[in-house]
Protein backbone atom coordinates (compact mmCIF):
# COMPACT_ATOMS: atom_id res chain seq x y z
CA UNK A 1 0.00 0.00 0.00
CA UNK A 2 0.87 3.44 -0.35
CA UNK A 3 1.34 6.22 2.44
CA UNK A 4 -0.16 8.97 1.01
CA UNK A 5 0.33 12.66 2.76
CA UNK A 6 -1.47 15.83 1.93
CA UNK A 7 -0.04 18.88 1.60
CA UNK A 8 0.06 20.38 5.16
CA UNK A 9 2.21 21.24 7.71
CA UNK A 10 3.65 18.06 7.72
CA UNK A 11 4.83 18.07 3.92
CA UNK A 12 7.94 20.01 4.97
CA UNK A 13 8.68 17.54 7.28
CA UNK A 14 8.96 14.61 5.05
CA UNK A 15 12.28 13.32 4.12
CA UNK A 16 12.02 13.50 0.12
CA UNK A 17 10.49 16.78 0.28
CA UNK A 18 13.52 18.38 2.59
CA UNK A 19 16.06 16.57 0.21
CA UNK A 20 14.25 18.60 -3.14
CA UNK A 21 14.35 21.76 -1.43
CA UNK A 22 17.98 21.70 -1.02
CA UNK A 23 18.24 21.27 -4.32
CA UNK A 24 15.58 23.20 -5.83
CA UNK A 25 14.89 25.34 -3.41
CA UNK A 26 11.49 26.84 -1.44
CA UNK A 27 8.67 26.81 -3.61
CA UNK A 28 5.57 24.90 -5.16
CA UNK A 29 4.48 22.17 -2.30
CA UNK A 30 3.89 18.40 -4.01
CA UNK A 31 -0.07 18.23 -4.13
CA UNK A 32 0.68 14.80 -2.46
CA UNK A 33 3.28 12.27 -1.18
CA UNK A 34 3.06 8.85 -1.72
CA UNK A 35 5.19 6.20 -0.14
CA UNK A 36 5.95 3.98 -2.96
CA UNK A 37 8.40 1.50 -0.89
CA UNK A 38 10.39 1.67 1.82
CA UNK A 39 12.96 -0.74 3.49
CA UNK A 40 14.45 0.35 6.82
CA UNK A 41 16.59 3.70 5.44
CA UNK A 42 15.40 3.38 1.03
CA UNK A 43 12.78 4.80 0.07
CA UNK A 44 10.82 5.80 -3.25
CA UNK A 45 8.07 8.23 -3.49
CA UNK A 46 5.44 10.18 -5.92
CA UNK A 47 5.97 14.02 -5.31
CA UNK A 48 2.39 14.63 -7.48
CA UNK A 49 2.89 17.97 -9.22
CA UNK A 50 6.63 18.97 -9.02
CA UNK A 51 7.62 18.58 -12.41
CA UNK A 52 8.56 21.20 -15.24
CA UNK A 53 5.10 20.86 -16.58
CA UNK A 54 3.63 19.77 -13.23
CA UNK A 55 4.14 16.37 -14.10
CA UNK A 56 4.86 13.74 -10.83
CA UNK A 57 8.28 13.36 -9.73
CA UNK A 58 9.93 10.11 -8.02
CA UNK A 59 12.05 10.46 -5.31
CA UNK A 60 14.85 7.72 -4.55
CA UNK A 61 16.37 7.38 -1.62
CA UNK A 62 19.03 4.71 -1.92
CA UNK A 63 22.75 4.00 -0.78
CA UNK A 64 25.42 7.03 -1.78
CA UNK A 65 26.89 3.80 -3.96
CA UNK A 66 23.74 3.15 -5.57
CA UNK A 67 22.66 7.10 -6.06
CA UNK A 68 26.38 8.03 -7.42
CA UNK A 69 25.91 5.21 -10.34
CA UNK A 70 22.75 6.48 -10.95
CA UNK A 71 23.60 10.20 -10.91
CA UNK A 72 26.89 9.07 -13.42
CA UNK A 73 24.37 7.46 -15.62
CA UNK A 74 21.64 10.49 -15.81
CA UNK A 75 24.23 13.53 -16.34
CA UNK A 76 27.04 12.03 -18.16
CA UNK A 77 25.54 9.41 -20.67
CA UNK A 78 22.12 9.29 -21.31
CA UNK A 79 22.27 13.30 -22.17
CA UNK A 80 24.82 12.35 -25.02
CA UNK A 81 23.05 9.42 -26.34
CA UNK A 82 19.88 9.23 -28.65
CA UNK A 83 17.78 6.77 -26.65
CA UNK A 84 14.88 7.18 -24.85
CA UNK A 85 15.03 8.32 -21.31
CA UNK A 86 13.53 10.14 -18.56
CA UNK A 87 13.77 13.03 -17.43
CA UNK A 88 16.47 14.05 -14.50
CA UNK A 89 15.57 16.44 -11.84
CA UNK A 90 19.08 15.85 -9.69
CA UNK A 91 20.67 14.29 -6.92
CA UNK A 92 21.19 15.25 -3.40
CA UNK A 93 23.47 14.06 -0.30
CA UNK A 94 20.87 12.70 2.64
CA UNK A 95 21.40 13.70 6.26
CA UNK A 96 22.41 10.45 6.50
CA UNK A 97 26.24 10.46 4.60
CA UNK A 98 25.46 6.71 3.66
CA UNK A 99 22.45 7.71 2.18
CA UNK A 100 21.37 9.94 -1.28
CA UNK A 101 18.52 11.29 -3.00
CA UNK A 102 18.00 11.16 -6.85
CA UNK A 103 15.26 12.98 -8.61
CA UNK A 104 13.33 11.92 -11.72
CA UNK A 105 10.82 11.73 -13.72
CA UNK A 106 7.63 9.55 -12.82
CA UNK A 107 7.92 6.76 -15.61
CA UNK A 108 4.16 6.47 -16.48
CA UNK A 109 2.74 4.46 -19.68
CA UNK A 110 1.77 1.10 -19.84
CA UNK A 111 3.78 -1.70 -17.53
CA UNK A 112 6.13 -3.50 -19.78
CA UNK A 113 5.50 -7.40 -20.45
CA UNK A 114 7.56 -10.08 -22.50
CA UNK A 115 4.35 -11.93 -22.99
CA UNK A 116 3.20 -8.96 -25.98
CA UNK A 117 5.73 -8.70 -29.17
CA UNK A 118 5.09 -5.04 -29.56
CA UNK A 119 7.03 -4.61 -26.42
CA UNK A 120 9.20 -7.26 -27.04
CA UNK A 121 10.39 -5.00 -30.14
CA UNK A 122 10.81 -1.91 -28.50
CA UNK A 123 12.97 -3.54 -26.56
CA UNK A 124 14.95 -4.83 -28.65
CA UNK A 125 15.31 -1.69 -30.49
CA UNK A 126 15.83 0.57 -27.17
CA UNK A 127 18.83 -1.95 -26.04
CA UNK A 128 20.28 -1.74 -29.81
CA UNK A 129 20.15 1.49 -29.62
CA UNK A 130 21.50 2.25 -26.00
CA UNK A 131 24.65 -0.30 -27.08
CA UNK A 132 25.63 1.19 -30.05
CA UNK A 133 25.30 4.64 -29.37
CA UNK A 134 27.01 4.43 -26.27
CA UNK A 135 30.37 2.03 -26.96
CA UNK A 136 31.86 5.31 -28.53
CA UNK A 137 31.61 6.89 -25.19
CA UNK A 138 35.40 5.36 -23.69
CA UNK A 139 35.60 8.36 -21.70
CA UNK A 140 32.56 8.16 -19.30
CA UNK A 141 32.29 4.26 -19.33
CA UNK A 142 35.53 4.43 -17.66
CA UNK A 143 33.91 5.85 -14.77
CA UNK A 144 31.19 3.08 -14.22
CA UNK A 145 31.90 0.11 -12.38
CA UNK A 146 32.84 -3.00 -13.69
CA UNK A 147 30.24 -4.73 -14.67
CA UNK A 148 32.00 -7.58 -17.39
CA UNK A 149 32.82 -11.02 -17.15
CA UNK A 150 34.83 -10.49 -13.95
CA UNK A 151 32.56 -9.14 -12.18
CA UNK A 152 30.10 -11.85 -12.48
CA UNK A 153 33.00 -14.48 -11.55
CA UNK A 154 33.48 -12.32 -8.68
CA UNK A 155 29.39 -12.84 -7.91
CA UNK A 156 29.89 -16.69 -8.27
CA UNK A 157 33.06 -17.35 -6.54
CA UNK A 158 31.13 -15.12 -3.17
CA UNK A 159 28.34 -17.25 -3.78
CA UNK A 160 29.74 -20.53 -4.02
CA UNK A 161 31.84 -19.86 -0.46
CA UNK A 162 28.39 -18.70 1.24
CA UNK A 163 26.91 -22.16 0.39
CA UNK A 164 29.53 -23.87 1.54
CA UNK A 165 29.85 -22.76 4.91
CA UNK A 166 26.13 -23.27 4.78
CA UNK A 167 27.01 -26.90 4.73
CA UNK A 168 27.98 -26.47 8.08
CA UNK A 169 24.46 -26.14 9.25
CA UNK A 170 21.70 -28.79 10.72
CA UNK A 171 19.91 -29.27 7.69
CA UNK A 172 18.24 -31.93 6.21
CA UNK A 173 20.13 -35.07 3.73
CA UNK A 174 17.70 -33.34 0.70
CA UNK A 175 19.07 -29.79 1.34
CA UNK A 176 21.74 -30.75 1.96
CA UNK A 177 22.21 -32.50 -1.82
CA UNK A 178 20.54 -29.56 -3.45
CA UNK A 179 23.33 -26.86 -2.01
CA UNK A 180 25.91 -29.49 -3.11
CA UNK A 181 24.25 -29.90 -6.41
CA UNK A 182 24.58 -26.24 -7.01
CA UNK A 183 28.20 -25.97 -5.95
CA UNK A 184 28.85 -28.49 -8.55
CA UNK A 185 27.43 -26.38 -11.12
CA UNK A 186 29.58 -23.64 -9.98
CA UNK A 187 32.57 -25.32 -10.42
CA UNK A 188 31.31 -26.55 -13.66
CA UNK A 189 30.52 -23.50 -15.06
CA UNK A 190 34.13 -21.84 -13.02
CA UNK A 191 36.03 -24.31 -14.89
CA UNK A 192 34.99 -23.10 -18.77
CA UNK A 193 35.14 -19.58 -17.80
CA UNK A 194 38.21 -18.94 -19.75
CA UNK A 195 35.50 -19.56 -22.93
CA UNK A 196 33.06 -17.23 -21.60
CA UNK A 197 36.07 -14.44 -21.52
CA UNK A 198 36.92 -15.69 -25.02
CA UNK A 199 33.58 -15.02 -26.14
CA UNK A 200 33.19 -11.92 -24.23
CA UNK A 201 36.10 -10.37 -25.43
CA UNK A 202 35.35 -10.34 -29.01
CA UNK A 203 32.09 -8.44 -28.03
CA UNK A 204 31.82 -4.36 -27.65
CA UNK A 205 32.32 -2.99 -24.12
CA UNK A 206 28.57 -0.87 -23.79
CA UNK A 207 26.62 0.84 -21.30
CA UNK A 208 24.43 -2.19 -19.82
CA UNK A 209 21.55 -1.57 -17.63
CA UNK A 210 22.08 -4.45 -15.81
CA UNK A 211 18.70 -4.95 -14.40
CA UNK A 212 16.55 -4.74 -17.47
CA UNK A 213 13.93 -6.51 -16.35
CA UNK A 214 9.57 -6.18 -16.64
CA UNK A 215 9.82 -4.49 -13.49
CA UNK A 216 12.13 -2.03 -14.37
CA UNK A 217 10.42 -0.76 -18.04
CA UNK A 218 7.50 1.07 -19.26
CA UNK A 219 5.88 1.54 -22.69
CA UNK A 220 4.50 4.62 -24.19
CA UNK A 221 2.65 5.32 -26.86
CA UNK A 222 2.93 8.66 -28.94
CA UNK A 223 -0.62 9.78 -30.01
CA UNK A 224 -0.01 10.44 -33.87
CA UNK A 225 2.48 7.74 -34.70
CA UNK A 226 1.29 5.07 -32.41
CA UNK A 227 4.44 3.63 -32.29
CA UNK A 228 5.44 2.43 -28.70
CA UNK A 229 8.40 4.11 -27.23
CA UNK A 230 10.10 2.38 -24.28
CA UNK A 231 11.97 3.85 -20.89
CA UNK A 232 13.73 2.30 -18.54
CA UNK A 233 14.43 3.56 -15.09
CA UNK A 234 16.44 1.89 -11.76
CA UNK A 235 19.93 2.16 -13.33
CA UNK A 236 21.96 1.17 -9.74
CA UNK A 237 23.08 -1.97 -11.32
CA UNK A 238 24.69 -0.09 -14.31
CA UNK A 239 28.18 -0.04 -15.70
CA UNK A 240 30.60 -0.94 -18.12
CA UNK A 241 29.98 -4.33 -19.51
CA UNK A 242 29.10 -6.67 -22.47
CA UNK A 243 25.63 -7.07 -23.89
CA UNK A 244 24.47 -10.11 -23.11
CA UNK A 245 24.05 -8.75 -19.54
CA UNK A 246 20.87 -7.20 -21.01
CA UNK A 247 19.66 -9.56 -23.69
CA UNK A 248 19.93 -12.37 -21.40
CA UNK A 249 19.05 -10.38 -17.94
CA UNK A 250 19.17 -11.64 -14.63
CA UNK A 251 17.78 -14.96 -12.73
CA UNK A 252 16.38 -14.99 -9.49
CA UNK A 253 14.67 -17.71 -7.67
CA UNK A 254 14.96 -20.14 -10.06
CA UNK A 255 13.62 -18.06 -13.55
CA UNK A 256 14.40 -15.22 -15.63
CA UNK A 257 13.86 -11.68 -14.94
CA UNK A 258 14.87 -10.79 -18.59
CA UNK A 259 12.61 -8.23 -20.51
CA UNK A 260 13.47 -10.93 -23.28
CA UNK A 261 13.61 -8.13 -25.78
CA UNK A 262 13.59 -9.36 -29.56
CA UNK A 263 16.56 -10.55 -30.94
CA UNK A 264 16.04 -9.94 -34.39
CA UNK A 265 14.98 -6.26 -33.78
CA UNK A 266 18.09 -5.96 -32.12
CA UNK A 267 20.15 -7.65 -34.60
CA UNK A 268 19.08 -5.56 -37.35
CA UNK A 269 20.04 -2.07 -35.27
CA UNK A 270 23.13 -3.17 -33.88
CA UNK A 271 24.50 -4.50 -37.23
CA UNK A 272 24.43 -1.04 -39.02
CA UNK A 273 26.98 0.31 -36.66
CA UNK A 274 28.88 -2.48 -35.81
CA UNK A 275 29.21 -4.24 -39.08
CA UNK A 276 27.91 -7.33 -38.55
CA UNK A 277 27.08 -9.84 -41.52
Amino acid sequence: MTDQVMVNDRAAEHPAFRAWTRLHGSGAAPTKIEVLSQHKKTMVCRLSGLGTASEDVIAKRSFRQYIGVERMVYEDILPELTVSSLRYYGSTEDDDPNYGWLFIEDADGRPYTSRLKAHRIAAGRWLGILHTSSSSHIDALSKLPDRGPGHYLELLLSARQWIERSLNLELESDDLDSLRMIISDFERLEGQWNQLLGFCDKLPRTLVHGDFSNRNIRIRTAPSRGVPTLVSFDWAEAGRGVPPVDILGRFGHGESHSGEPDIYTYWLVVRKIWMLP
